[in-house]
């Protein structure tokens, strides 16, 4: 009966460990678009930018094919806008003493900020497919809130052209951002679909398409072109939404082996 008790024990512990993992994850992404309002002619626009998190986190197996997932995240929230054209005819950048000036196509002009972020998750997911190998299909919904780190109040980001043989600057483009670090707690809405696949040790892969939906914005500003003759401006934002893929490694607690008595 001793033995029987240890051996029922020792079960129970090797069940309740299986279902219990620490995780590691990587989650690169691809950002949203900043979104302008333009006033006039449109000169500015803006491209999608390659970043990503990292993570630790907290994985439980469920009988019933029910799953949560808790995770403490470190990412980056590049945004970026650029232009491309030419010295309209009529501006100043047509005229003495730029009418020689050899950089005066205003090509790539770009100019990528940088947010950096904590975000804790929350997710659950249900298993909605086993395969006879025991790797199996995910489908998780969760919610998560973002901490914003760098405080980009007033900061002003734009350019200038200089003369040929003079000391005259004429301002072409600046932008200004707005305040981000006062309201910075920020929620999103987190779904994923994953594809696990068991190892030895009761270790597990996963790897997931991964999307982060957010009404709130992660950036907002106001640009504006100077000295071209007409009006281009207007304001700016970038939405915390983005589509992206998450590897999570997930390692189970190791056994404690109990001496028998």
């Amino acid at each position: 009966m001793l033995l029987l008790a240890k051996s029922n024990n020792g079960l129970m512990q090797d069940s309740l460990m299986s279902k219990n993992y620490f995780s590691l994850q990587f989650t690169p992404y691809f950002t949203s678009k900043v979104k302008f309002e333009h006033k006039g002619v449109e000169l500015v626009q803006s491209k999608h930018l390659l970043s990503g998190e990292i993570g630790l986190g907290y994985y439980r197996e469920f009988n019933n094919g029910w799953n949560l997932h808790s995770t403490l995240n470190l990412g980056l929230m590049p945004f970026n806008y650029n232009f491309e054209f030419d010295a309209p005819e009529g501006s100043i950048f047509k005229t003495e003493p730029f009418k020689n000036h050899d950089t005066l196509d205003f090509n790539w002009s770009e100019y990528n900020v940088i947010q950096s972020y904590a975000n804790f998750d929350v997710l659950f997911s249900k298993d909605v497919y086993q395969f006879k190998n025991r790797n199996q299909l995910e489908i998780g919904l969760g919610l998560r809130t973002f901490r914003y780190f760098i405080d980009y109040s007033q900061q002003e980001y734009g350019s200038s052209y200089g003369g040929v043989g003079t000391d005259f600057v004429a301002r072409l483009f600046d932008s200004d951002i707005n305040d981000t670090i006062t309201n910075r707690y920020k929620l999103a809405l987190i779904l994923e679909a994953s594809y696990s696949k068991s190892l030895k040790n009761r270790q597990q892969i996963k790897a997931s398409l991964f999307i982060n939906y957010s009404p709130f914005n992660n950036i907002e500003g106001y640009y504006w072109f100077s000295n071209l003759g007409f009006l281009s401006a207007g304001p700016f934002s970038q939405k915390l939404t983005y589509l992206g893929f998450r590897f999570s490694y997930l390692i189970p607690p190791k056994r404690v082996r109990v001496k028998p008595d």
